[in-house]
């Protein structure tokens, strides 16, 4: 083989079982990757070694003559690598790391539902979550940062990246489990703007900003509390005070379980959702693992 150097460990593993390849789309589930990268690895694996290792015809994809040997000679690198290391590649790609980046009240509330789903099916992975921006999205999908981004806004990432719409979220306003809305049913939107409403603000690098469009209420009728930048900090001030807050469900998912806060009934209010995307990287991350990701949000309860 010629530029010997240049070829890696999972190079010499998909040489080696090329033979039990009928399609690529197959072949590459059974690898646990994309069959597109697969696709870049064997015309890789052809121009490094200098011959043609696989011919399609009617009948299927089969391997070429000229293959027998290549295909020979890396089972027995491998078996000698297997020796002396003790272990295979496949447990090395247990170790890799899936790098997401989203919101920061996404990541509180999908970190646990994720985990739990990969430890039920038994799948090991190892995840990085990320608190980002959709600026800091951007330029971490341009540089290749990032494996899966999670958005509230469909967004084109690049050419090898893959976007899906999941569940919408929907938004509720939310008080504190001693407000005296808190056991109150059928609220009016009325008696609920007696009480002050938390006031979305950020730093945008020169100033601090602020947001006046986040509720569905005319603001002439709203009056405001504090102004907070996350959720997290909007339940810490419901909790300890009589104001409100209008925020995503899926927010307040923890808070709620743990009964720190309430969903008010406010049956005037009228409502509004989030549509919620998944992007992924189709050339970091396998089918399988990206469909089992898909499973852990969609078959919650959020």
């Amino acid at each position: 083989m010629s530029n010997i150097n240049d070829l890696t460990i999972q190079d010499l593993e998909i040489l080696s079982q090329l033979p039990k390849m009928t399609s690529i789309r197959s072949f590459a589930q059974n690898l646990d990757i994309t069959p597109s990268f697969l696709s870049k690895k064997i015309k890789r694996l052809e121009n490094t070694i200098g011959i043609t290792l696989i011919k399609r015809s009617t009948q299927g994809i089969s391997i070429t003559e000229e293959a027998t040997e290549a295909i020979k000679t890396a089972r027995e690198i491998i078996e000698k690598i297997s020796k002396i290391t003790n272990t295979r590649s496949v447990q090395k790609e247990d170790l890799k790391v899936i790098n997401i980046g989203t919101r920061g009240f996404l990541n509180s509330a999908l970190i646990p539902l994720i985990l739990n789903h990969f430890q039920n099916k038994n799948i090991k992975r190892r995840f990085q979550f990320i608190d980002m921006s959709p600026d800091d999205q951007m330029n971490a999908a341009k540089k290749n940062e990032v494996d899966i981004l999670i958005t509230l806004k469909k967004t084109n990432f690049g050419d090898s990246w893959l976007t899906n719409s999941l569940k919408p979220i929907k938004w509720n306003v939310y008080a504190g489990r001693n407000h005296p809305l808190a056991k109150k049913k059928n609220i009016s939107l009325e008696k609920a703007l007696v009480y002050p409403f938390t006031k979305p603000s950020f730093w945008d690098g020169n100033s601090i900003m602020t947001i006046n469009d986040s509720l569905p209420i005319k603001r002439k009728n709203l009056t405001f509390g504090h102004s907070i930048q996350n959720t997290q900090s909007a339940i810490s001030i419901i909790t300890n005070t009589n104001q409100l807050t209008y925020m995503p469900d899926i927010a307040a998912l923890r808070s709620l379980e743990l009964g720190e806060i309430v969903k008010l009934s406010i049956f005037d209010i009228d409502t509004k959702e989030d549509q919620l995307f998944i992007s992924v990287h189709s050339d970091r991350v396998s089918n399988i693992v990206y469909n089992e990701f898909v499973k852990a949000i969609e078959l919650s309860n959020i």
